[in-house]
């Protein structure tokens, strides 16, 4: 009996020291970061919006992944982190086409008065 002991404790040592295959992060939180920071560092505001809702809805698809098991956790911080960004990004191209409009519409009244 003693022989058969140490042999299961050999095997359960064996067990424990397999290592576990490492879970990849989801190919959509990788993506919505990329798009999240591109829509940042674009200076374009119709390209810049186009990548930051592209990077929105990415996120989001990768969030509702993780959280019904489809997806890696691993990925959480980085969809986050993307849908944050695509979120700043929309919000300055909106303030960007409103100063653009403000702007136009300004020299337009100075372009009738000096007509």
């Amino acid at each position: 009996m003693n022989k058969k002991n140490k042999q299961n404790e050999k095997a359960e040592q064996v067990q424990s020291e397999v290592v576990k295959p490492q879970q990849k992060t989801g190919t959509l939180a990788v993506i919505s970061l990329a798009l999240g920071i591109a829509s940042i560092v674009c200076c374009f505001p119709l390209l810049g919006s186009a990548l930051a809702i592209a990077a929105v809805i990415l996120g989001i698809i990768e969030l509702n992944n993780i959280k019904n098991g489809k997806s890696s956790p691993q990925g959480r911080v980085m969809a986050i982190i993307g849908l944050v960004l695509g979120g700043l990004a929309i919000a300055w191209s909106i303030v960007s086409f409103f100063i653009m409009g403000i702007g136009s519409f300004f020299a337009l009244l100075d372009s009738l008065g000096n007509w």
